[in-house]
């Protein structure tokens, strides 16, 4: 995915990740929900979850609470994935830039950077 805010342009949307994973989280509780509802396969797993999260048991009222409770997990989840993912994607987009031919992380020639992940004028840097 390409987005602006990456020095590479390559980053992860938090929200839209956020957004996916809330939406996967809540269809897979309020589905096991439903499971243990009408099949009562998973009984003992719902009411087990059920001590954690407020209100999710096996009946039409648990499956509700079982989908907030999946979104809201779900897109902490993948809210803050995102956000560490970007970061160490920076990060290294900081300190090993090849194709400009500068050392990012200290603003010198190649030849001059003291950083580890810069290589020095005229040796290959590191393999990508």
């Amino acid at each position: 995915m390409h987005c602006g805010k990456s020095n590479k342009g390559l980053c992860i949307c938090p929200v839209s990740f956020g957004l996916a994973w809330g939406i996967v989280c809540a269809f897979s509780l309020a589905g096991l929900a439903w499971s243990a509802w009408f099949f009562g396969t998973g009984t003992v797993i719902v009411n087990h979850m059920g001590s954690f999260y407020y209100g999710y048991s096996a009946n039409i009222v648990g499956i509700l609470w079982g989908f907030f409770w999946g979104f809201i997990k779900g897109f902490l989840l993948g809210f803050f994935v995102a956000l560490f993912y970007d970061f160490i994607i920076n990060c290294c987009a900081k300190c090993c830039n090849k194709g400009e031919g500068n050392c990012r992380c200290c603003n010198k020639p190649n030849g001059s950077c003291s950083c580890q992940c810069c290589p020095p004028a005229g040796k290959p840097g590191p393999s990508a």
